[in-house]
């Protein structure tokens, strides 16, 4: 399957930071949710002498990817803000850095490290009493851990994690939000990678509905033209060559439609045709 983990940006409201991050939910998003007045640990942060800047911690983090520098400067900053948020006390701020470092060590094929950042998630959520609710917070850490997993082939805890995302984001998001379909793009890529082009054929389906649903116009819109593509390449592997072909095509016609020829996911949607045509 060709790599569309870029585009999953899209499909989200917003991802973690970094161009190989793109499937990881938006870890500022997990800090305001996580501290609600649901989520009384959260306010550990006020009672603190030090103060934990989540916003800041951000926005240097952006600047660091802004200027091309995340191979050698994110890590010791990543590192630098979990003792910072530890020690002001900030589980919020703390879940969010968190967050943040899961993304960036996939991104770096730090895998053993990230095993134990995603333990070390898990284990603070359910200090904050996240586990047992609805909120936007758990739901983010659930997948941002689950995506973690994945990229480690740690293939059975991954899916059991997508699993419970899914039972937290039916009650957090509404059906039309695209973070659902992000989810169902991420669990269509477990089942690929795992060998279930059936289970993923019906998780990109159900994705693209989602997509389509909540679009204003589906005919110029490049996530949904993206989607139409994941899918073809799915039903590629399982020798369905006319749904590829269509699917392949729909894709093509939406970025000549829409006049997105210059996006660079145009040049995902044209592999992906030549490659249905090559198998035809």
């Amino acid at each position: 399957m060709a790599d569309e983990e870029a585009l999953l940006k899209q499909f989200a409201a917003q991802f973690a930071h970094g161009p190989n991050d793109a499937d990881d939910t938006d870890a500022a998003a997990a800090a305001q949710h996580a501290n609600n007045p649901e989520n009384q640990a959260a306010t550990n942060a006020e009672q603190s002498s030090t103060s934990f800047d989540t916003q800041q911690f951000l926005n240097g983090l952006d600047a660091i990817f802004d200027r091309h520098a995340a191979a050698t400067e994110a890590g010791p900053y990543l590192e630098q803000a979990m003792v910072d948020a530890e020690n002001a006390g900030d589980e919020a701020g703390l879940l969010t850095v968190l967050n943040e470092t899961m993304g960036f060590y996939r991104s770096q094929g730090r895998h053993k490290d990230n095993q134990w950042i995603v333990q070390r998630a898990l284990e603070l959520a359910a200090r904050m009493g996240l586990t047992t609710g609805t909120s936007e917070a758990w739901a983010t850490t659930l997948i941002n851990c689950a995506t973690a997993m994945r990229a480690a082939k740690q293939y059975d805890q991954a899916e059991d994690l997508y699993h419970q995302a899914q039972d937290v984001c039916r009650h957090s998001l509404a059906p039309t939000d695209r973070r659902l379909a992000a989810l169902h793009n991420n669990l269509s890529m477990l089942y690929s990678e795992t060998n279930r082009p059936d289970k993923a054929e019906l998780e990109l389906r159900e994705a693209l509905r989602i997509i389509e649903a909540s679009s204003v116009n589906p005919d110029n819109d490049i996530d949904v033209a993206s989607s139409h593509t994941n899918l073809a390449l799915t039903l590629l592997t399982e020798h369905k060559l006319e749904g590829a072909h269509w699917h392949a095509a729909k894709a093509l016609d939406i970025y000549k439609t829409g006049h997105l020829e210059h996006s660079a996911h145009y040049a995902s949607a044209l592999a992906g045709y030549a490659q249905v045509c090559f198998a035809e």
